[in-house]
């Protein structure tokens, strides 16, 4: 929400998805993990992204995973 206030549009595959459920899922406490996970390392890498680049309403800042990394790129 708050990358599109800047004008970004963000898209996430599907393997990022299932990265974030690996990550942010115990048999102690369920999916409360998530949130955490989305702050910890979603969060401050699209924001420092939205930072270091200017981004235009067409551009689109698509997320994978590589290495077990979440990588972001700017395609224009």
């Amino acid at each position: 929400l708050r990358a599109r206030k800047r004008g970004a549009r963000v898209s996430f595959t599907s393997a990022v998805a299932q990265w974030v459920v690996k990550l942010g899922f115990s048999k102690e406490y369920g999916a409360r993990e998530l949130r955490n996970v989305i702050q910890a390392e979603v969060e401050p890498k699209l924001a420092r992204l939205l930072l270091s680049e200017p981004i235009g309403d067409e551009d689109l800042v698509r997320g994978r995973i590589k290495d077990g990394q979440l990588h972001l790129t700017v395609e224009r």
